[in-house]
């Protein structure tokens, strides 16, 4: 925002979506578009990524942040919680690689970047459905680097390791 750039923002909460605009605005971004989708819905998230791309005359960056954890161990913890959270953390990324890259190519130049977790090499315990969620995403980022050899297209990863977001809220 502070370099001016053009943003769009997704997000599947109308509060937290705006808010963000707001202080990215604050802090001089040129243009803002919002779209209020859920990840993990393929024709949304697409569709605001092809409308994105539309107003701002195409796509340099694309960052997959989206994220969410549970717990529990391995052999108790709810199939329902892995289905979740592999289906945002993972598939999510998934969709928003696929929904980013026709339009990477067709600027001929960008980059993707992918966030994943340190807890994608350190994996701590009660956490497996988490850790191989973000284990996944390095391995999406590590094939579109194979994938992207010869362009100008990149991929990265980032692997952070825990700091305070709303990770931990729902």
């Amino acid at each position: 925002a502070r370099d001016g750039w053009s943003l769009g923002l997704l997000d599947r909460d109308a509060a937290r979506l705006e808010a963000a605009a707001t202080a990215l605005r604050a802090a001089g971004a040129r243009e803002i578009h919002t779209y209020l989708a859920d990840v993990t819905n393929e024709a949304a998230f697409t569709a605001a990524v092809d409308d994105y791309a539309a107003r701002a005359g195409g796509l340099e960056l694309m960052v997959n942040n989206a994220g969410v954890a549970a717990a529990g161990m391995v052999d108790v913890a709810p199939i329902e919680d892995w289905r979740w959270v592999v289906e945002i953390n993972l598939i999510g990324v998934a969709i928003g690689c696929r929904a980013a890259i026709p339009h990477l190519k067709r600027g001929g130049a960008g980059h993707v970047l992918n966030v994943a977790s340190a807890a994608s090499f350190a994996c701590a315990a009660t956490l497996g459905a988490y850790n191989a969620s973000k284990a996944g995403v390095v391995a999406i980022t590590e094939t579109l680097v194979q994938e992207f050899v010869g362009t100008r297209l990149g991929a990265t990863v980032a692997m952070p390791g825990f700091f305070r977001t709303n990770l931990l809220e729902g």
